[in-house]
């Protein structure tokens, strides 16, 4: 079963999923964002990385947010 564990928004999305039929680096992270279509707005998906764990998924995140961090 696939779980959506967290989201992080910071131009675009960023989702970690959880597949527990995975054994190995079951954790992905996926970056989503949108772009004008045919009819409307198009989803695109794209997997950064695979990991084994959660902690490892939300250093990725935390890394992202430090990058990005505007006042």
């Amino acid at each position: 079963m696939k779980r959506q564990i967290a989201k992080l928004v910071n131009n675009g999305e960023y989702i970690v999923i959880r597949d527990d039929s995975q054994k190995v680096n079951p954790y992905r992270l996926y970056y989503v964002w949108y772009e004008p279509g045919e009819y409307g707005l198009q989803e695109h998906r794209k997997q950064l990385i695979r990991y084994a764990d959660l902690a490892s998924c939300m250093y990725y995140l935390f890394e992202v947010a430090q990058k990005n961090n505007k006042e």
